[in-house]
């Protein structure tokens, strides 16, 4: 697997990290004992005092990031989104900046890094402006239309998610990988969610992380983002 591949820049993104559950401790240790980063999206409003006191521990190589505020749907009709159209700048403003401030007090405002990604992967040119005016220096959704930030976002899901989630094929995610690196389109994202990950899912990762091992440099999310503008 990955045969053809050489020197390959990836980052390991997983989301809704808000609560000490035995899903993430095991996928902590799994990155932790091949020493891969993680960068980890942390939900403000639902952060638990215990998961906070964990992760505020973890090492440098787990980047902790803003995940949205309550990771809350406030669109009518259509795709889920909390940082939508249907929204107001100031309305999204608001809720950024009072996550980012939760997530300082709970973690400490050094382990915090400038990254943010939304609920759903979606979000609006309002949000980049608001994102840009509290100092955050990358956005990480799905790689749509760009919304005027840096960004450095996903391109490979370890699920499907249209009938719930359901776990790629092994085969597939390594096709997806593939044609994201031969594009050369920028350091390949994969996206997790620990709360849904099952054995098969937590045995597809070991398995990805260790055929990646030999042909790619592993980076978070920030550090990806930096060595993409370089």
């Amino acid at each position: 697997m990955f045969e053809s591949l050489r020197n390959i820049d990836v980052f390991f993104r997983d989301d809704d990290a808000d609560n000490d559950i035995p899903q993430l401790r095991r996928l902590l240790h799994l990155f932790a004992s091949r020493q891969t980063p993680l960068s980890l999206a942390v939900i403000p409003g639902t952060l638990q005092p215990a998961a906070a006191h964990m992760l505020a521990r973890l090492p440098l190589s787990f980047e902790l990031h803003q995940h949205g505020w309550m990771h809350a749907n406030h669109e009518r009709e259509g795709r889920k989104c909390e940082f939508g159209p249907a929204r107001t700048f100031a309305e999204q403003f608001r809720d950024i900046e009072q996550g980012r401030n939760r997530l300082r007090d709970m973690l400490g405002s050094g382990r915090v890094a400038p990254v943010f990604t939304p609920p759903w992967n979606r979000c609006t040119g309002d949000t980049a402006r608001a994102l840009l005016d509290l100092q955050f220096n990358v956005l990480s959704k799905d790689r749509s239309a760009a919304v005027g930030m840096p960004e450095m976002s996903i391109a490979v899901d370890l699920f499907t998610w249209k009938q719930g989630a359901t776990l790629k094929p092994l085969t597939q995610l390594a096709t997806e990988i593939e044609t994201c690196a031969k594009a050369n389109a920028g350091p390949v994202g994969i996206l997790l969610h620990h709360k849904v990950m099952l054995e098969d899912a937590f045995a597809t990762t070991a398995t990805l992380l260790d055929a990646l091992g030999p042909v790619a440099r592993f980076h978070t999310l920030e550090a990806a983002c930096q060595r993409n503008r370089n």
